[in-house]
């Protein structure tokens, strides 16, 4: 999901199409390293792609765009940066014939179940997202989107198999 975001601030940062163009593909690179599980050249890749982007922001300061696109990409090699350890290659699982998950869920939750945060990466992110952002700023716990009845088919229906595990005293 950080890379279809990146996508968007790449293609908002430069009013022309030739440079998008250039810069786009370093993102396809740093997908494809991430997925066969080279976390270092990805971290790399990004650090060149973030001095390509604050060579732009030092000739056009005032480019708000630019910017955010700068501090994103900070963001983003600092986060696969410590996260190198738990990057999975997809591309061996692959050809060893071993089951690829088509998504990852990660949920944080504190001692009072509450729901704290949460990361998922693949197919529909974005409505199981929606789903848990609206949970979140209600204040809900988890056992009320565990429990919930969502609309069928959808990947939030996961949502309630993500919380099932969960010790039921720690339910509010």
């Amino acid at each position: 999901m950080r890379l279809t975001v990146l996508g968007q601030m790449v293609k908002g940062a430069w009013t022309d199409a030739a440079t998008v163009e250039t810069k786009a593909p370093a993102l396809d690179r740093i997908k494809w390293l991430l997925w066969h599980g080279n976390a270092p050249d990805a971290v790399d890749d990004i650090e060149c792609m973030a001095d390509d982007v604050t060579g732009d922001l030092d000739e056009n300061p005032a480019s708000a765009a630019l910017s955010k696109l700068a501090t994103a990409i900070g963001e983003f090699a600092t986060y696969i940066a410590n996260n190198m350890g738990h990057i999975v290659n997809y591309g061996e699982r692959l050809r060893a014939g071993e089951r690829i998950s088509t998504g990852f869920v990660e949920s944080a939750i504190n001692q009072i179940v509450d729901i704290l945060g949460f990361t998922m990466v693949g197919a529909e992110a974005g409505e199981v997202m929606a789903v848990v952002q609206m949970a979140m700023l209600a204040d809900l716990p988890y056992p009320r989107l565990r429990d919930a009845v969502l609309a069928h088919p959808t990947m939030a229906e996961g949502l309630g198999s993500l919380f099932s595990g969960l010790p039921k005293e720690h339910a509010r």
